[in-house]
């Protein structure tokens, strides 16, 4: 692993002001939780930072990450262009930053679509990006109890949060999202 400070430096150099300080919350949020569900901070804390590192990159740009790598587009993300950056920042953080843990870039490369089965740390890096203090939403507050109360109590009310935004605004929703959120729903039906 790199040193954080290391790592912390450039990733800076890779965003904007605002997408770095939504990556720094992003590192501090799933530090936070990977305490809480005891899990290595160290490595969550990297993952969050590293989630972004191609957002704000044209799409030339994530398309030869992503061509150059193991990280492949499935046919949904294809059609939004928003999803791309994340298997792109798992190729550049495996070829650039050197990261060669499957775990941690797992975690970075599924963190905008999630899906069922995550590991740990994946469902640690998908909750902390939609959580951090840089969110405001309608509903985020909520989610952020939820997510201190159970992993799987997080997860749901951020599915809910995004499907319902996606919806609001005529935006595909990927399946691994909705077979997420189902999966989740018929574990709490399960355990009632």
């Amino acid at each position: 692993m790199l040193d954080n400070n290391k790592l912390l430096v450039k990733v800076k150099k890779c965003l904007d002001e605002k997408r770095f300080n939504h990556s720094l919350s992003t590192a501090e949020m799933a530090q936070k939780l990977a305490e809480e569900y005891s899990y290595d901070t160290e490595k969550a804390y990297q993952a969050g930072l590293l989630h972004d590192i191609c957002r704000g990159c044209s799409l030339s740009r994530l398309e030869l990450w992503i061509s150059e790598s193991r990280w492949q587009l499935d046919i949904w993300e294809k059609q939004v262009p928003a999803l791309i950056h994340s298997p792109a920042s798992a190729a550049r953080a495996e070829k650039e930053f050197g990261i060669n843990d499957s775990e941690l870039l797992e975690a970075v490369r599924y963190h905008s679509i999630g899906y069922d089965g995550m590991s740990r740390l994946t469902s640690i890096i998908f909750l902390a990006d939609k959580i951090d203090s840089s969110r405001s939403y309608p509903g985020v507050e909520s989610a952020r109890k939820a997510a201190f109360r159970s992993l799987d109590e997080g997860l749901m009310k951020v599915c809910r949060n995004t499907i319902g935004y996606l919806l609001e605004n005529d935006v595909l929703i990927h399946p691994n999202t909705l077979i997420l959120r189902n999966s989740l729903l018929r574990r709490k039906e399960a355990d009632e």
